[in-house]
């Protein structure tokens, strides 16, 4: 039934050698076969942040950070702009050197908010139990399917995140009982 069911992640793996580790090539955007060199995948983009250099020096130490690590999970979380105009009250907030006093913070919904809040949980949990990322985005995808489901709304979060924990270790054949679980 599981296998019926559409994952969030693809999973990757060399048809001749289906156990061995993939090497990612991240210049070219490949992910290769460790052991018979078979390119599995190519033109693999990575969507988490980047640093950069914007000087002429090539040996510049002022590097910044481009951009964000983007999660699909999250309803914004797609590579939109949201463009807002200005009202007489923004005005009224400057401070003396005509800054803004008040940093609006990023527009996050509520529900998406919920959802940053579990996911930091998630991996806070599974970095304590050292379990391998991939769970823990299962976890995410999990946990994401039964809070738009509603079903649960009186559970609380904690028993439905070490929920969504132990089922993702289980279908993930990295099986922990609900003792190990219970941070």
């Amino acid at each position: 039934m599981q296998n019926k069911q559409r994952r969030f992640w693809t999973h990757l793996e060399c048809k001749y050698h289906p156990y061995a580790v993939l090497i990612e090539d991240s210049h070219a955007g490949d992910m290769v076969c460790s052991m018979c060199g078979l390119v599995v995948a190519d033109r693999v983009i990575d969507v988490v942040f980047e640093w950069r250099a914007f000087s002429n020096d090539a040996k510049a130490n002022d590097m910044c950070r481009v951009g964000s690590g983007k999660n699909f999970l999250l309803d914004g979380g797609d590579l939109s702009t949201m463009i807002s105009s200005s009202s007489p009250s923004d005005s009224q907030q400057l401070d003396e050197n005509g800054k803004p006093m008040y940093r609006n913070r990023r527009n996050i919904s509520a529900p998406d908010r919920v959802l940053l809040s579990a996911f930091r949980e998630i991996s806070q949990m599974g970095e304590h139990l050292n379990l391998p990322e991939s769970i823990s985005d299962h976890a995410d995808l999990l946990f994401k399917q039964v809070h738009e489901a509603k079903n649960l709304r009186a559970c609380s979060n904690d028993v439905i995140l070490n929920a969504c924990l132990y089922m993702a270790c289980h279908q993930e054949v990295l099986p922990r009982t609900f003792k190990e679980l219970n941070i």
